[in-house]
């Protein structure tokens, strides 16, 4: 070092004395001017702006350097952290901000390691370091890529291990993660805190508010409380029904279709999540992270001259799992509540009856993608032509759907309720056709739809 200061004349000082006033700078030092005769100082108009452009990173590095050693002394490694150590003293020294805290450590690494080389520290920037790695092109499609990978919630390290399966593909070398984040940098990206979406709304007239007015009055009607009539009447806001038949009411809130039902026959189900805690817990639960103890003897009890209990932990994962549960409840019929048996689905996903439906018709296309030849393809049980007892009415030759809602407002739905019915005419329409038509059926219910639902054997 050209001076026998700091670092040159000793690697480290003693351990600064927290009591001892600190006499380290504490931002910029308003130069003295006692002694000295006040002069004129014209500024240039050009230099309105400061002299930013002049002060480059290289720069700054050499006067953290310069700061370190000639100003503090060089302090050992154990006094840079924490809101007064060295780097803090730096960043204020300085007026950096607070996210540079790394780049004053990495200097003042840098420093110390020369130091020990009896090498002189040079402050240029080290090879391939900077941000400035630009082997992904402007306007490529690799700088497309990584845009998309990036917007769609992909991390850095997925969207390059993406970018070098392309590139791969291509014949090319593969790029490291700077290259990629250099490239996400110069998109210029905006990021925006995710907010939370509620559920509910106030607005009557949204999709959501409907079906669940729809929802609520339909379990009314099941469990016999609200008549379907009260209840067209309050989701229609007494508007009648359009119908050449006053008495019918839409399908929706047609008992006889959508079906009774009784408390006893309900399982009510609720989702809960716990992350997986080695160790112990505080006083109000899992999500507690306070423990209280109190003086005990060596039996147990409250002793003002015992000791306390050891104190818990809670080993800190990188990944923590969850255990994830449906539990459910029911009432008897005696008027008991029951629990029900715990489903455990952890590392699984529970899906909607939509969603299910997909992943089955995914599965199914996958198998049938499979090479070689297997057994001939089931794509139902239901024999040709065939009619059952409990099949719904529309499963007769001639009863569509309008005709199926007047006789179901009769109490007829099923193929066995209309054999079993005597009357020629029910709710207007002549069921003596269809009672012969139904004659041959037989066996129970196979299929609640015209479509067979697909299946393997």
């Amino acid at each position: 070092m050209p001076r026998s200061k700091g670092i040159g004349r000793r690697m480290f000082k003693p351990k600064r004395d927290a009591s001892a006033p600190d006499l380290r700078p504490k931002g910029k030092q308003k130069l003295e001017t006692t002694g000295r005769a006040e002069e004129p100082c014209n500024v240039d108009s050009d230099d309105e702006d400061g002299f930013g452009a002049v002060i480059n990173d290289e720069v700054r590095r050499a006067a953290i350097a310069v700061t370190f050693v000639e100003v503090f002394d060089a302090p050992p490694e154990c006094e840079w952290g924490g809101r007064d150590g060295t780097i803090s003293d730096l960043l204020r020294y300085h007026e950096m901000p607070a996210g540079s805290r790394d780049v004053v450590r990495r200097v003042l690494v840098d420093v110390v390691e020369c130091h020990k080389a009896r090498v002189q520290y040079n402050p240029a920037r080290k090879v391939g370091s900077g941000g400035h790695n630009k082997i992904i092109a402007l306007g490529s499609i690799e700088e497309q890529m990584v845009a998309d990978h990036m917007e769609s919630g992909l991390g850095l390290t997925q969207t390059t291990n993406l970018i070098n399966l392309h590139r791969q593909e291509s014949g090319l070398e593969e790029v490291g993660r700077s290259a990629v984040y250099s490239a996400h940098l110069r998109l210029d990206p905006v990021e925006t805190p995710i907010s939370d979406a509620k559920q509910g709304t106030f607005d009557e007239e949204s999709p959501w508010a409907k079906a669940r007015l729809m929802w609520v009055l339909q379990l009314l009607i099941r469990f016999g409380i609200m008549t379907g009539l009260a209840a067209w009447n309050l989701y229609s806001r007494g508007v009648p029904f359009s119908t050449d038949d006053p008495n019918l009411l839409p399908a929706f809130f047609t008992l006889a279709l959508i079906g009774q039902l009784s408390i006893y026959q309900i399982t009510f189900w609720d989702e809960t999540h716990r992350k997986v805690q080695v160790g112990g817990k505080g006083h109000e639960g899992a999500n507690s992270r306070m423990q209280v103890r109190y003086l005990r003897d060596e039996e147990g009890k409250l002793d003002r001259g015992g000791a306390l209990a050891p104190p818990k932990q809670q080993l800190k994962m990188k990944y923590p799992e969850e255990t994830r549960l449906c539990l459910g409840v029911a009432m008897t019929a005696e008027g008991v509540g029951r629990r029900a048996r715990p489903f455990d689905y952890t590392g699984k996903v529970i899906l909607t009856v939509k969603d299910y439906g997909v992943k089955i018709d995914s599965e199914i296309k996958r198998v049938k993608s499979l090479p070689g030849s297997g057994a001939p393809w089931v794509t139902g049980k239901r024999i040709p032509n065939e009619l059952y007892l409990e099949d719904p009415v529309t499963f007769v030759h001639g009863i569509a759907d309008k005709t199926a809602e007047k006789l179901a407002a009769a109490g007829i739905s099923t193929v066995n309720n209309l054999l079993q019915s005597t009357e020629g005419m029910i709710g207007g329409v002549d069921v003596t056709r269809f009672r012969a038509a139904s004659q041959h059926a037989t066996g129970p219910q196979r299929s609640f739809s015209r479509t067979p639902q697909k299946s393997m054997t």
